[in-house]
Protein backbone atom coordinates (compact mmCIF):
# COMPACT_ATOMS: atom_id res chain seq x y z
CA UNK A 1 0.00 0.00 0.00
CA UNK A 2 1.30 3.50 -1.19
CA UNK A 3 1.67 6.27 1.60
CA UNK A 4 -0.61 9.11 0.49
CA UNK A 5 1.55 11.69 2.04
CA UNK A 6 4.65 10.24 1.03
CA UNK A 7 3.09 10.29 -2.85
CA UNK A 8 2.04 13.27 -2.44
CA UNK A 9 5.16 14.99 -1.28
CA UNK A 10 7.30 13.19 -4.12
CA UNK A 11 5.19 14.31 -6.80
CA UNK A 12 5.23 17.84 -5.70
CA UNK A 13 8.83 18.03 -5.47
CA UNK A 14 9.17 16.33 -9.01
CA UNK A 15 6.85 18.64 -10.74
CA UNK A 16 8.40 21.51 -9.12
CA UNK A 17 11.34 20.75 -9.53
CA UNK A 18 11.19 20.87 -13.35
CA UNK A 19 9.12 24.39 -13.60
CA UNK A 20 12.49 25.84 -14.62
CA UNK A 21 13.04 22.92 -17.45
CA UNK A 22 9.64 23.48 -18.41
CA UNK A 23 9.95 27.36 -18.99
CA UNK A 24 13.45 26.42 -21.21
CA UNK A 25 11.27 23.79 -23.17
CA UNK A 26 8.65 26.24 -24.48
CA UNK A 27 5.37 28.15 -22.94
CA UNK A 28 2.95 25.45 -23.62
CA UNK A 29 4.76 22.98 -21.26
CA UNK A 30 5.27 25.81 -18.67
CA UNK A 31 1.60 26.29 -18.52
CA UNK A 32 0.86 22.72 -19.05
CA UNK A 33 2.60 22.33 -15.64
CA UNK A 34 1.19 25.41 -14.20
CA UNK A 35 -2.80 23.47 -14.79
CA UNK A 36 -1.06 19.94 -13.08
CA UNK A 37 0.33 21.42 -10.08
CA UNK A 38 -3.41 23.33 -9.72
CA UNK A 39 -5.81 21.00 -10.57
CA UNK A 40 -3.57 18.60 -7.99
CA UNK A 41 -3.92 20.97 -4.95
CA UNK A 42 -7.48 21.42 -5.73
CA UNK A 43 -7.69 17.30 -5.81
CA UNK A 44 -5.57 17.70 -2.79
CA UNK A 45 -7.71 19.97 -0.70
CA UNK A 46 -10.85 19.54 -2.44
CA UNK A 47 -11.81 17.03 1.13
CA UNK A 48 -10.42 19.56 3.59
CA UNK A 49 -12.18 22.98 4.40
CA UNK A 50 -11.34 24.20 0.85
CA UNK A 51 -12.68 27.91 1.82
CA UNK A 52 -11.38 28.61 4.51
CA UNK A 53 -8.30 30.74 1.75
CA UNK A 54 -10.86 33.29 1.67
CA UNK A 55 -9.96 34.63 5.27
CA UNK A 56 -6.16 34.72 4.24
CA UNK A 57 -5.73 38.78 3.51
CA UNK A 58 -3.49 37.68 0.66
CA UNK A 59 -6.02 35.22 -1.08
CA UNK A 60 -8.95 37.99 -0.52
CA UNK A 61 -6.62 40.59 -2.35
CA UNK A 62 -5.76 38.05 -5.08
CA UNK A 63 -9.10 37.33 -5.79
CA UNK A 64 -10.55 41.08 -5.95
CA UNK A 65 -7.17 41.98 -8.47
CA UNK A 66 -9.07 39.18 -10.27
CA UNK A 67 -12.30 40.45 -10.11
CA UNK A 68 -11.04 44.10 -11.20
CA UNK A 69 -9.56 42.61 -14.41
CA UNK A 70 -12.41 40.42 -15.27
CA UNK A 71 -14.65 43.99 -14.80
CA UNK A 72 -11.83 46.24 -16.51
CA UNK A 73 -12.19 43.46 -19.54
CA UNK A 74 -16.41 43.87 -19.53
CA UNK A 75 -15.65 47.42 -20.21
CA UNK A 76 -12.46 47.35 -22.41
CA UNK A 77 -12.64 47.78 -26.22
CA UNK A 78 -11.75 44.32 -26.88
CA UNK A 79 -13.47 41.99 -24.57
CA UNK A 80 -12.47 38.74 -25.77
CA UNK A 81 -9.24 39.05 -25.79
CA UNK A 82 -8.93 40.65 -22.31
CA UNK A 83 -11.41 38.13 -20.66
CA UNK A 84 -9.48 35.27 -21.69
CA UNK A 85 -6.44 37.34 -20.08
CA UNK A 86 -7.75 38.40 -17.14
CA UNK A 87 -9.55 35.48 -16.31
CA UNK A 88 -6.40 32.94 -16.75
CA UNK A 89 -5.04 34.92 -13.88
CA UNK A 90 -6.61 32.61 -11.52
CA UNK A 91 -4.24 29.86 -12.30
CA UNK A 92 -1.63 32.29 -10.53
CA UNK A 93 -4.82 32.49 -6.89
CA UNK A 94 -4.16 28.03 -7.46
CA UNK A 95 -0.34 28.16 -8.01
CA UNK A 96 0.54 31.06 -5.44
CA UNK A 97 -1.84 28.40 -2.76
CA UNK A 98 -0.11 25.29 -3.73
CA UNK A 99 3.30 26.98 -3.56
CA UNK A 100 2.20 27.67 0.24
CA UNK A 101 0.94 24.03 0.39
CA UNK A 102 4.25 22.56 -0.65
CA UNK A 103 6.28 25.02 1.23
CA UNK A 104 4.32 24.13 4.22
CA UNK A 105 4.40 20.33 4.05
CA UNK A 106 7.33 19.22 2.77
CA UNK A 107 10.64 18.17 4.12
CA UNK A 108 12.76 17.92 1.24
CA UNK A 109 12.58 21.14 -0.37
CA UNK A 110 16.14 21.34 -0.06
CA UNK A 111 15.74 18.91 -3.36
CA UNK A 112 14.24 21.01 -5.86
CA UNK A 113 16.34 23.69 -5.26
CA UNK A 114 19.48 21.98 -5.24
CA UNK A 115 17.75 20.68 -9.40
CA UNK A 116 17.25 24.23 -9.63
CA UNK A 117 20.79 25.21 -9.03
CA UNK A 118 22.12 22.95 -11.85
CA UNK A 119 19.68 23.95 -14.40
CA UNK A 120 20.56 27.82 -13.75
CA UNK A 121 24.15 26.71 -13.90
CA UNK A 122 23.52 25.19 -17.36
CA UNK A 123 21.76 28.14 -18.96
CA UNK A 124 24.19 30.56 -16.97
CA UNK A 125 27.40 28.28 -18.81
CA UNK A 126 25.59 28.03 -22.46
CA UNK A 127 25.29 32.36 -21.78
CA UNK A 128 29.01 32.17 -21.10
CA UNK A 129 29.97 29.73 -23.94
CA UNK A 130 27.37 31.32 -26.66
CA UNK A 131 28.96 34.73 -25.65
CA UNK A 132 32.53 33.54 -26.49
CA UNK A 133 32.01 31.67 -29.55
CA UNK A 134 28.82 32.85 -31.17
CA UNK A 135 26.64 30.00 -30.99
CA UNK A 136 24.92 27.92 -27.66
CA UNK A 137 25.97 24.25 -26.77
CA UNK A 138 22.82 22.86 -29.20
CA UNK A 139 24.67 25.15 -32.25
CA UNK A 140 21.83 28.05 -32.08
CA UNK A 141 23.25 31.13 -34.17
CA UNK A 142 20.62 34.13 -33.47
CA UNK A 143 20.49 36.55 -36.28
CA UNK A 144 21.12 39.36 -34.88
CA UNK A 145 24.67 40.66 -33.77
CA UNK A 146 25.82 40.99 -30.06
CA UNK A 147 22.59 39.12 -29.20
CA UNK A 148 22.44 35.83 -26.84
CA UNK A 149 19.72 33.59 -26.86
CA UNK A 150 20.75 30.57 -24.97
CA UNK A 151 17.92 27.74 -24.99
CA UNK A 152 15.06 30.16 -25.75
CA UNK A 153 15.72 29.76 -30.17
CA UNK A 154 12.10 30.38 -31.27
Amino acid sequence: MINYNKFSNLFFITIFSFAPVSILIGPSISLILVLIICLYYILLNFKKDFFHLVNDKTILILILLNIYLIFNSLISIDFDSGFKRNFGFVRYIFLFLAINYFIKVSNNLDKVFQFWTIILLIVFFDIFYEFLNGQNILGFVYEYPKSIVSFFKV
